[in-house]
C-alpha cells in the first residue's frame, strides 16, 4: 500500500531586535527534519542535527540533502538512518539547493550570488560562476532536467539550459555561457518558483513586490500577472495547474483559481493580462499567526500543508477550507515542506543503526573547485526525454529503431577526435560538391554557347 508522507525542515529563528533581552536561541544541533504520515498524522522519523535555510533542503527517493545555515556543510541523510550519514564540506555557505529530477545534478546558490552545479555520481563541480548580483533565493528544475531556473534577491530570474552548462567545447569559459532568458519584471526579491508539467511548461514566480507571474518558459513571455494585497512569502501550484496557493507575511493563505466557469474557455489570464485579486473570505485560509514560509500539496491536491516562521506545520482540507490536523512544531522557522510517497527504506529494520560504517549509497565528496582535467576525463551522460507532442500511435518497433539510431548517433559525441573526424568528412564532402558544381556549370555554359551560336548562324 502506498503511503504519503510529509517531510518538514527548519531553520534558525531570526535574531531578536537590538536592545531587547531574550532567552538563548537554540543552536543548529537542536533542529531536525521531521517525517509524518500525511493522513494518519503519526510520527515516522526524525533526522537529527539539521538546520537549513529557506529552500536549502532537497529530497530524493534515496537521500535527504540539507545545506546548513551556519556553516559551509552539506548534511546527507539516508531514509533508513536518522543520524547524519555524511557531512560534506562546501566552497561556501549555501542559501538554496535543488536536486534535479533525474537525481544526476545538484544545483546550489550562495549568498554572494554564485551558482554551483555538481554531478553527484562523481562529485565533480561541472560549472560555477557569479550568476546574480545578490543572494540566490530559490532554484527549480524542469521535470525533464533540461533547464535550471535561478531566482535572486536582486529580483531577476534566469533560465539556463542544462546542455549549455555542461558544454566543454562550445564555451571556453563559464562566463561565456549566458541564460536562455532573463525575466526582470519583478521589482523585489523572488520568494518562490514553480515549474509546471509538460514539454512546454509554464513557470510560476512569486515576489515580495506582491505579484505572482505566469511565464511561458520556452519564450520567456509573461502570460499573466496576479496582483496580491500584500507580499507573497511562499507559493505552490496545483499539480494540474488549476489553482495557485500563496502564503503571506500576515499568516493567511490565498487561493487563486486559474480556471473559471464564467469565461469562454474556462481559463483565467493569458495574453499578458493583469488580475488584481479581490479579498474574499472563502478564498483565504486563516490559522497561522506568523508569516508563511513553506507550502506543499498532497498528490491529489485535496490537502494543503503549510509551515510558518514560528515552526508550526498545519494541514488543510481544501474542499471544506478547514484545518484538519497539526504536526509537531519546530524550534525555528519551517524552511521546507514536501508531500511525497513513502520511500521503501523509511522505517526499515536497518534504521535502528549499526556500529559498522558502510559506504553503501554514499555520495562522493563534492569538489570545491572546477578542474579542466575532471571535465576532459569524465563524460556526463544525460537521459534524453521523449517528445510527448509526437504522435502517440507509433508502432513499438519504430520507437525501438529510433532509440537505437539516437544512441548510435549520440553515444560518441563526447569524443573530440570523433567530432574532428566528422568535421573533416563534411569538409571533404563539401569540396566534392563544389567540384561537381563547377563541372556542371562548365557543361551548361558549353551547351548555352552552342545553342546561341546555332541561332545566330541561322539568322545570318
Amino acid at each position: 500500500m502506498l503511503t504519503e508522507i510529509i517531510v518538514s525542515a527548519s531553520s534558525l529563528p531570526p535574531p531578536p531586535p537590538p536592545g531587547t533581552t531574550s532567552q538563548q536561541p537554540p543552536s543548529s544541533s537542536d533542529h531536525f527534519i521531521s517525517v509524518h504520515d500525511l493522513h494518519a498524522s503519526t510520527h515516522l522519523s526524525t533526522f537529527k542535527s539539521s538546520c537549513s535555510p529557506l529552500h536549502g533542503t532537497s529530497v530524493s527517493p534515496s537521500h535527504l540533502l540539507a545545506a546548513q545555515v551556519d556553516k559551509a556543510i552539506l548534511n546527507v541523510y539516508q531514509w533508513n538512518k536518522e543520524a547524519c550519514d555524511q557531512r560534506i564540506p562546501l566552497p561556501e555557505k549555501l542559501a538554496c539547493i535543488a536536486l534535479s529530477p533525474c537525481s544526476t545534478f545538484l544545483a546550489a546558490g550562495s549568498g554572494s550570488g554564485r551558482l554551483f552545479l555538481w554531478e553527484l555520481a562523481s562529485g565533480n563541480l561541472v560549472w560555477t560562476r557569479e550568476a546574480h548580483y545578490a543572494a540566490l533565493t530559490s532554484l527549480a528544475w524542469t521535470k525533464s532536467s533540461s533547464h535550471l531556473i535561478t531566482a535572486s534577491a536582486d529580483s531577476a530570474i534566469h533560465i539556463w539550459r542544462t546542455a549549455d552548462l555542461l558544454s566543454v567545447s562550445t564555451y571556453s569559459r563559464p562566463e561565456d555561457i549566458q541564460p536562455l532568458h532573463t525575466l526582470s519584471t519583478h521589482t523585489l526579491a523572488i520568494t518562490s518558483l514553480h515549474v509546471g508539467a509538460g514539454s512546454q511548461p509554464r513557470l510560476y514566480t512569486a515576489s515580495e513586490d506582491g505579484t505572482i507571474r505566469v511565464w511561458e518558459l520556452g519564450t520567456g513571455e509573461c502570460l499573466t500577472t496576479f496582483v496580491c494585497s500584500s507580499a507573497v512569502s511562499a507559493m505552490t501550484v496545483d499539480p494540474a495547474e488549476r489553482a495557485i496557493y500563496a502564503g503571506t507575511p500576515s499568516g493567511s493563505i490565498n487561493l487563486i483559481p486559474l480556471y473559471s466557469p464564467t469565461t469562454a474557455d474556462g481559463a483565467i489570464g493569458g495574453m499578458g493580462s493583469i488580475h488584481t485579486l479581490a479579498a474574499s473570505s472563502s478564498d483565504v485560509l486563516t490559522g497561522h499567526e506568523s508569516p508563511i514560509t513553506a507550502l506543499s500539496l498532497s498528490f491529489d491536491a485535496t490537502l494543503l500543508v503549510s509551515g510558518d516562521n514560528a515552526g508550526q506545520v498545519l494541514c488543510w482540507d481544501l474542499a471544506t477550507r478547514q484545518m484538519v490536523r497539526k504536526f509537531k512544531t519546530h524550534k525555528g522557522p519551517v524552511s521546507g515542506l514536501w508531500c511525497i510517497l513513502k520511500p521503501p527504506s523509511l522505517g526499515s529494520s536497518s534504521s535502528l543503526g549499526s556500529s559498522k560504517k558502510t559506504a553503501t549509497g554514499q555520495i562522493p565528496a563534492l569538489k570545491r573547485v572546477q578542474s579542466e582535467r575532471d571535465r576532459d576525463e569524465h563524460n556526463v551522460v544525460l537521459s534524453l526525454q521523449p517528445n510527448i507532442l509526437e504522435e502517440e500511435d507509433q508502432d513499438e518497433d519504430d520507437d525501438v529503431a529510433a532509440a537505437r539510431r539516437g544512441l548510435s548517433e549520440f553515444g560518441t559525441q563526447g569524443s573530440e577526435s570523433t567530432l574532428r573526424t566528422q568535421v573533416q568528412t563534411l569538409q571533404e564532402e563539401l569540396s566534392r560538391l563544389y567540384g561537381a558544381y563547377e563541372d556542371l556549370r562548365g557543361v551548361m555554359e558549353g551547351v548555352w554557347r552552342g545553342v546561341v551560336g546555332e541561332r545566330v548562324g541561322k539568322k545570318d
